[in-house]
């Protein structure tokens, strides 16, 4: 299996049409704007075209058919930027840039991109802000009750889960979900241990600390498969 010519961190990942990519990141000399994919089939890597943005710590999710890259730092200052890859053409483009310069999480829900918490070197945020992709346009939600910055976010029957994090001065074990219909966020079950960084996946279609109990505890006839690339790890369900 062909590997990197360069070691990285600190990038993001994502899976779109059988293949999953690594976008951006940082080798301690460089900050990348390159992005590569790997095929699942041959199990080869490949360049594809470059982000306008050099980007580690970006923030990278997958919609309609586009990777989104959001944020991230350049090697300079924390990036607003936001630009989103059309693998049919292969290339990126930039789209409305957020209100802040900031390296965080990112989900998407009923159509919405959120940027959930992160940091800009000053301020670590509890804001999260959503792209709405009719009018390309970002506005304010509510905020969590922690600034979390290196959180972990993931959604699940309509909510949006965010674990754990850094605040600018602990590490955390707490917990919270949002409900948009009610523009809200709400406290869960803490996790047993303060983390950042971390990897977070649902497994059977239920939180893997159990948080809702009114979920199925039967397995369904699919498995758990993830690709991890030089610490950056993306889950998904393959059939059996």
């Amino acid at each position: 299996m062909l590997l990197f010519s360069r070691p990285r961190a600190y990038h993001g990942v994502a899976f779109l049409n059988g293949y999953v990519y690594s976008v951006g990141g940082f080798d301690r000399v460089e900050h990348f704007n390159s992005v590569r994919r790997f095929d699942l089939t041959t199990r080869t890597w490949n360049e594809v075209a470059p982000m306008h943005s050099h980007r580690c710590y970006v923030s990278v999710t997958v919609l309609n058919g586009f990777i989104y890259a959001l944020g991230g730092y350049d090697g300079h200052v924390r990036l607003s930027s936001a630009e989103r890859y059309q693998p049919e053409i292969n290339q990126w483009s930039l789209i409305a840039p957020m209100h802040e310069q900031r390296s965080d999480a990112i989900a998407f829900l009923n159509g919405y991109v959120y940027s959930v918490g992160g940091f800009d070197r000053v301020e670590h945020f509890n804001s999260v802000r959503r792209f709405d992709l009719t009018t390309r346009t970002w506005n304010e939600v509510a905020p969590m009750h922690s600034r979390r910055c290196y959180v972990s976010v993931t959604v699940l029957n309509g909510f949006i889960y965010a674990l754990g994090g850094y605040d600018g001065h602990v590490r955390l074990s707490s917990a919270e979900r949002y409900q948009p219909e009610i523009n809200q966020w709400s406290l869960i079950a803490p996790m047993h241990e303060q983390r950042n960084l971390h990897l977070w996946w649902i497994q059977w279609q239920r939180v893997s600390a159990d948080m809702d109990d009114d979920q199925p505890h039967e397995q369904p006839p699919q498995r758990d498969r993830c690709h991890c690339i030089c610490g950056s790890c993306l889950c998904s369900k393959t059939t059996k």
